[in-house]
């Protein structure tokens, strides 16, 4: 029965992605990318991704920043990190949470092609915690906490951020 239920599941979300919804189209992407050893199905999930991307679907856009960021062999993905840095820039501008933290973590640490920018980097933390990614708090927390980097060290402000993460559920926050 839970099998019947998964299939009628997945019938309805192929019905709303080919009438369009980006979000049915990138669940079912997903779905496919995570069949492991079934290579059809892991290239329908790459060109669906592909196409809720290409419609500004920012879950999507993060999901192949990290793609290209790891590169997949089954897939025939190199890692690129030209790919990588213009996915993820389209996912944060367009106020994705995950990929919002992860270019702020690049461009605190330098990682992957960006540049070290610790100003830009706490405004990512704190846009990434506004869009409910409570880590965001945790590491603009830390970047108050800590003062250094050209940041004003402020002991109150880091701990009005850790609280707020923590009453996201982050048990760092706490």
């Amino acid at each position: 029965n839970n099998h019947q239920d998964a299939q009628m599941a997945l019938q309805c979300f192929e019905n709303a992605a080919g009438l369009g919804d980006d979000d049915a189209r990138y669940f079912l992407a997903v779905h496919h990318l995570n069949q492991e050893h079934d290579d059809s199905a892991r290239r329908r999930g790459l060109t669906m991704v592909q196409q809720a991307g290409d419609n500004g679907h920012v879950c999507a856009l993060y999901y192949l920043a990290l793609l290209y960021r790891n590169g997949d062999e089954e897939l025939s993905i190199e890692p690129c990190l030209d790919l990588f840095q213009e996915y993820l820039n389209q996912s944060a501008d367009g106020g994705d949470g995950d990929a919002l933290f992860t270019r702020a973590h690049c461009l605190f640490h330098g990682d992957d092609g960006f540049e070290v920018e610790y100003n830009a980097a706490l405004k990512g933390f704190m846009e990434a915690g506004e869009a409910g990614n409570a880590d965001g708090f945790v590491s603009a927390g830390a970047m108050y906490h800590h003062g250094r980097f050209n940041i004003q060290q402020d002991q109150r402000r880091a701990f009005e951020l850790y609280q707020e993460a923590g009453e996201m559920g982050n048990i760092e926050g706490w």
